[in-house]
Formats: structure tokens, C-alpha cells, sequence
């Protein structure tokens, strides 16, 4: 067998969540109105809830067009790799940087929580701010508060923005 490492293994082991499979048996978020494997309608007699694999939820698109998969956690900032979250394996590096010095070295935790992109800002030092496709304006969080952000939805750290593309339909 393949030996993994303890990064790799805690990665494998929180992407197990709860679903549902299509009539095709493609594995996919509870409240999913189509397959996002085969687009096929999620309209079954019974639902019965299953564990699996969670697949990539999307990716985070940056200004510049840079993707990055919605696989496992990030740590965001000018040096992630000082993170602890990123030294243990909980979480990979995302190495961000504007050349303002507005960009914090830890500065924002992107964590996949079941089905949902969930930002944390990290305390950073000029804020993490966030914008929902139904929101009516930016929201700044302040130090360690959470946002799940939505397929759609909009990130800035410094003056980079990602976008949140959800490849589930």
C-alpha cells in the first residue's frame, strides 16, 4: 500500500462529509438541485444520507487568474508558511502579496467546512473583507470572525481579490 504522510493524512480524513448520490450514484452536497458530476436532477423518491469523499467544492480565482482547487484548507498572507496550521499539515500555504505592505504574513484561514468555504480573518493587521452575491455591501471582519463565503462571492486581502467559482451546480 501507499504509505501517506501525516499532512496527507489529515487532509484524506477531513474531506469525509455527509451527501447524497445521485440516481447514477455520483456523490454530492445534500443540497444540490442537480448532479454536479452528470447535471442530472436530484429529484428522488428517497434521499438517503451517505459518507464520502468530499469532492473539490471549486476554486478560488485571483486577479491575475491564478486558480487555486477548494480541495483542503489555505492560510493566506505574505508568508503562510510561518502559519502553525501550515507547519502541522492542517492547512496548505497561499502566498498572496500586493507589494503594499497591506497584506499581513498570516493573514486570512480559508477552511472547507462540510460543504461550505468558510474565511477567517487571521487578526491581520488592514482586515479581510467580503462580498456575497446577495449582500448589499462589503463586510470587513474583524479579528478571528468567520464568513462562509458563497459561490460567487468575493475575498480581498490588501488589494487582491479572489473569486469563489463553485463547480458544484
Amino acid at each position: 500500500g501507499v504509505s501517506l504522510g501525516p499532512a496527507q493524512a489529515v487532509s484524506l480524513r477531513h474531506q469525509v462529509v455527509t451527501g447524497i448520490n445521485c440516481a447514477r450514484g455520483h456523490f454530492n452536497n445534500p443540497n444540490a438541485l442537480y448532479c454536479g458530476i452528470c447535471g442530472l436532477a436530484m429529484v428522488q423518491n428517497s434521499v438517503i444520507a451517505v459518507e464520502g469523499r468530499r469532492p473539490p467544492l471549486g476554486v478560488l480565482l485571483l486577479d491575475d487568474g491564478t486558480a487555486y482547487s477548494l480541495d483542503g484548507d489555505y492560510i493566506l498572507g505574505r508568508g503562510p508558511d510561518t502559519a502553525e496550521d501550515v507547519a502541522s499539515g492542517r492547512a496548505r500555504p497561499l502566498t498572496v502579496d500586493d507589494g503594499s505592505g497591506r497584506i499581513s504574513r498570516v493573514h486570512a484561514r480559508v477552511t472547507l467546512n462540510a460543504w461550505d468555504v468558510v474565511i477567517t480573518d487571521l487578526g491581520s493587521h488592514n482586515g479581510t473583507t467580503v462580498f456575497n452575491p446577495r449582500d448589499t455591501s462589503w463586510r470587513t471582519l474583524g479579528a478571528n470572525e468567520s464568513v462562509v463565503l458563497q459561490p460567487g462571492g468575493r475575498l480581498v486581502v490588501g488589494q487582491r481579490t479572489f473569486e469563489f467559482q463553485s463547480i458544484q451546480r
